[in-house]
């Protein structure tokens, strides 16, 4: 046998053998996966799930979770045109899934683009979306900033359907103190302040939604809750003193609107002295009402 069959037969023996084979795995590094991407979230390590992400898409490009978790991790990172590039291209690829549009109105109510926010959120909500309580707290909220309550009533009521949260009841309450629904306000603030019943915002404008529908002992109710925790709140002193008037308790009127005058602490005092002045005009004390009107008129001068 010549030399060079010799070698030939040898090196045929050793393949056989699996001398030169690529160790087991070696061949190709495992390909990325999106594994655990979600528990990386979670924990909001950001920059690894972008990472993992960038590694997925390179091998995946026409798969969308890789752009839709590239894209969360570039919103929470506050990374807005990179977030948005990311939740488009999920969207190109997969225009059934919520969730992508999700993340992309997320991303306009973050830069400041309400109506597109909420046409993606509608969406979401059509693609069958089981995030439907928060989506309808963010139509809410896009409806707010634009400024149209009836939709902002209408998708808080949504969302309590859902779930009955005392935030929200808040939420809702405000928006109907806002449109002057009194009312409704009130019922709203009452099924709030079951979980936070101490809250000052919430008691000041409760009362008066109460004085508003002419519910005066309810009002002065929730103003003396307020005085009796601090009697130095000017504000509930003299709205409790005006409730006291419209029922013709003037004495209570009186000294309620007196030490509102003494613990003063704002820009503008002129409507306690108003009053003051007409509380003192009903006693038959028309001196003091006089004086109270000159310091009105003082207090404008000093201003000039």
């Amino acid at each position: 046998m010549s030399r060079q069959s010799k070698t030939a037969t040898a090196l045929t023996v050793l393949l056989l053998l699996g001398w030169g084979a690529p160790a087991p795995g070696a061949s190709d590094a495992p390909a990325p996966t999106l594994d655990n991407v979600q528990d990386m979230f979670e924990k909001r390590l950001y920059d690894k799930v972008r990472g993992r992400c960038d590694a997925y898409i390179k091998k995946n490009p026409k798969e969308y979770l890789g752009y839709y978790w590239r894209g969360m991790s570039f919103y929470h990172l506050m990374q807005y045109p990179a977030a948005l590039f990311n939740a488009n291209k999920a969207i190109e690829l997969e225009t059934k899934k919520p969730e992508p549009y999700e993340l992309r109105a997320d991303v306009f109510i973050a830069i400041g683009q309400f109506e597109k926010a909420l046409r993606d959120l509608s969406q979401a909500l059509n693609k069958g979306s089981k995030n439907k309580y928060d989506i309808y707290l963010k139509r809410a909220k896009c409806f707010n900033l634009i400024g149209v309550s009836t939709d902002v009533i209408d998708n808080l009521t949504e969302a309590l359907n859902i779930k009955k949260d005392p935030k929200t009841f808040r939420q809702r309450a405000d928006t109907y103190y806002k449109i002057r629904k009194y009312d409704q306000a009130i019922e709203d603030y009452s099924k709030a302040m079951e979980e936070d019943s101490d809250s000052y915002e919430m008691l000041m404008r409760r009362a008066y939604c109460y004085q508003q529908v002419k519910r005066g002992p309810d009002a002065i109710k929730d103003y003396s809750r307020i005085i009796d925790r601090d009697p130095a709140d000017w504000r509930a002193l003299e709205r409790r003193a005006n409730v006291y008037f419209d029922y013709g308790d003037t004495e209570k009127a009186l000294k309620d609107i007196t030490d509102g005058i003494r613990e003063f602490r704002g820009y503008k005092i002129d409507s306690l002295y108003k009053l003051r002045a007409k509380i003192y005009t009903k006693l038959g004390q028309g001196n003091l009402a006089a004086k109270d009107m000159g310091k009105i008129r003082v207090t404008k001068k000093k201003k000039k």
